[in-house]
């Protein structure tokens, strides 16, 4: 094979790789996904689906909530009422993805990656996001952010609106984030100092719909 063969299967396996771990962001299969689709209300594609081989069997039954889904719907009650909805639902593998997903969202956003951000947020949050990306573009300013680690990021509130779930995230991550000038030029922030950034981030997904993907809707600064 020659080499520039073996690139291009190279970047095959690459990109293969990286759309399957953006499908399980916030997300899990269970069997009766639909195939692609573009949702209307949020204006992006969603992703999609499991593949179905050759003589399998019916999806099992759903396994039963894991310890950790139960202890935590003991202090959040609506936590409860979203996982006997979403029978697939579990807390740690929620918190999995909402921290994978947390810092692709900030990278993203600091690089101004608009089709990254696009498949993670909301119509609304996605447009409030795109404001402070073209308004970087137009003063002519960079973000750069080093993100150096998540300290924390644990669920704190629930609330199940109809069909509509939101679980509320609280993270805490070491980042060291500044915003400068065409000519190097710091306006914000410092790139010398390592800063503990909290924000509560609440993600939502309406649970009769197939497509098994959480998304950003809502953002808050701090504790």
């Amino acid at each position: 094979m020659t080499g520039f063969g073996f690139e291009i299967l190279l970047l095959a396996g690459v990109a293969g790789f990286i759309l399957y771990r953006l499908y399980t962001v916030l997300g899990e299969r269970t069997g009766h996904e639909h195939p692609p689709e573009k949702s209307a209300e949020q204006g992006f594609q969603t992703e999609g689906n499991v593949v179905r081989l050759p003589g399998a069997e019916e999806t099992p039954p759903p396994a039963a909530p894991s310890a950790a889904t139960n202890a935590l719907a003991e202090q959040i009650p609506a936590l409860g009422d979203i996982a006997a909805k979403d029978t697939a639902f579990d807390v740690d593998q929620f918190i999995d993805g909402a921290r994978m997903a947390y810092e692709m969202i900030v990278e993203a956003f600091a690089a101004g990656d608009k089709n990254a951000l696009g498949d993670l947020l909301s119509r609304d949050v996605y447009t409030a996001f795109e404001g402070a990306i073209d308004g970087r573009v137009a003063r002519d300013e960079k973000a750069l952010l080093t993100f150096i680690g998540l300290e924390k990021a644990e669920i704190v509130d629930a609330r199940l609106d109809g069909e509509e779930a939101h679980l509320t995230v609280l993270f805490a991550s070491n980042q060291i984030r500044f915003t400068e000038t065409a000519g190097g030029h710091v306006v914000s922030g410092d790139r010398n100092r390592i800063e503990l950034v909290k924000d509560r981030w609440t993600f939502a997904r309406n649970l009769s719909d197939h497509n098994p993907n959480w998304r950003l809707s809502a953002t808050d600064a701090g504790a």
